[in-house]
């Protein structure tokens, strides 16, 4: 099995939706960006699962930041598994299982897309560490307000947005994303974050995740995000229609599903859409994805879910995010992004 197919046999058990929106790529683009999921993936179990102590979930992500600066050997990638609780879904323990030959791909991969890839992983892994060691209590996630909730998913999702545009840059030369690029990737992570936040509203409350402090004021932030992510799109070079489809279904999919998530809340109960209207909606963005009309038009229409008002929220100062955050993002753009507040 080659990687690309070995990769896409985990996605396939861990995230349907950007599993097949993943699948749509071409060369090597496929294969970072399945392995940078799959290492993200497991950055994400650290967080999730139920730890005894908070002292042995910072062990796990120590172990996880050491295995990115130094190949680890079989064993110790096999104790570091050994460590994790036994409570995990299947799909996640099976990446587990697997978790020396992500790490050995991971260090044979070229110098500047394995740079790329550590820094961004690195950025999740002390974001996350943050947030479980400053956030949570008896093993309860909570967040406050809407600047937390923004750092959370700059973290969780924001720099994903930072790495698949400076890995996708590798492929192009005349594609040069510049600050404001990044900064729409970085919009663009947070609107599907935040979508899935209030998506899983009810399943993270079970699990002891209070992640929607507020469900209307998270739900009004969403049409900014949206916005810059579409902008984005619409600068992906048409002759890549792969990395158009991957970004214009995960776009189109999070908007096409809001009417769903909003009725599941509503009535208690998961309510998704279907396979089938899924397949033909993500059909019919495919066969449009290198028309921009079509695409505004359809992008005006879709984003009508969003109905709601963005409401102005106090900023605090976040000096922990020196030095957890290494990236392209200027501490202006961390502002813009609501993450930080403004220098006076």
């Amino acid at each position: 099995m080659d990687k690309a197919a070995f990769y896409q046999s985990h996605l396939n058990r861990v995230s349907r939706s950007f599993a097949l929106c993943i699948a749509q790529l071409h060369g090597p683009l496929r294969e970072r960006v399945a392995l940078s999921y799959i290492l993200c993936r497991l950055i994400d179990t650290i967080e999730d699962s139920n730890w005894p102590t908070s002292f042995s979930q910072l062990e796990a992500f120590r172990c996880f930041n050491q295995f990115l600066e130094v190949q680890p050997t079989e064993n110790e990638v096999q104790k570091w598994v050994s460590m994790f609780p036994k409570s995990i879904p299947q799909g996640e323990q099976d990446l587990l299982d697997e978790a020396f030959i992500f790490f050995g791909d991971f260090h044979t991969l070229d110098a500047k897309p394995k740079l790329i890839l550590y820094r961004s992983l690195m950025n999740m892994s002390r974001g996350m560490l943050h947030f479980t060691q400053n956030h949570s209590a008896n093993g309860q996630l909570t967040l406050t307000s809407l600047q937390e909730t923004n750092q959370y998913c700059f973290f969780v999702a924001g720099v994903v947005g930072e790495l698949l545009t400076e890995v996708f840059a590798l492929e192009n030369s005349a594609y040069v994303p510049g600050a404001d690029q990044l900064e729409k990737a970085v919009h663009f992570g947070l609107f599907l974050q935040k979508v899935n936040l209030l998506k899983d509203q009810m399943d993270d409350c079970e699990a002891g995740r209070f992640l929607v402090f507020d469900r209307d004021v998270l739900r009004g932030s969403l049409l900014l995000h949206a916005e810059n992510a579409f902008r984005y799109l619409l600068s992906i070079p048409m002759e890549r229609t792969d990395f158009r489809v991957f970004c214009a279904w995960s776009l189109f999919l999070g908007l096409k599903s809001m009417p769903y998530i909003d009725r599941s809340w509503a009535e208690k109960k998961r309510i998704k859409i279907s396979r089938l209207e899924a397949f033909n909606y993500l059909s019919q963005v495919q066969r449009h994805v290198g028309d921009e009309q079509w695409l505004k038009d359809q992008f005006s229409k879709s984003a009508g879910a969003l109905q709601g008002t963005a409401v102005p929220f106090p900023m605090t100062q976040a000096p922990w995010l020196v030095g957890t955050y290494q990236g392209a993002l200027s501490s202006t753009q961390l502002a813009s992004l609501a993450i930080i507040p403004h220098n006076p």
